[in-house]
């Protein structure tokens, strides 16, 4: 998994654009040694501003990647090469799916 990070002057549809070309990138068909190669990716995107006098940087980091890896579980379910970005009822849908499918997300 690789986090990236945007300032915050890119809108939704910016981050789109950079995406959309990312997957079309990383899903072109190789050659190596002989045998077709071709990868399918799933992004999870989340955003958020960090209000000036926030008191803890690293609590916030890690919520967006927390966000991230659950709207990323969205984007694998939607097949290959797919997006999404984050919505406040994601985190509560994705926990009801695992106790329905009898997994526990660590």
């Amino acid at each position: 998994m690789a986090g990236t990070s945007l300032s915050s002057s890119y809108g939704q549809n910016d981050i789109k654009a950079i995406v959309k070309k990312l997957i079309q990138q990383l899903s072109m068909s190789y050659d190596v040694r002989g045998l077709k190669v071709s990868l399918s990716i799933s992004v999870g995107i989340s955003t958020g501003m960090m209000e000036e006098q926030c008191s803890n940087q690293i609590y916030f980091i890690e919520s967006l990647i927390n966000k991230a890896e659950t709207v990323m579980s969205y984007a694998k379910k939607k097949g290959g090469n797919a997006y999404c970005f984050n919505t406040p009822d994601q985190h509560i849908e994705l926990n009801r799916y695992y106790q329905i499918k009898g997994y526990q997300k660590s």
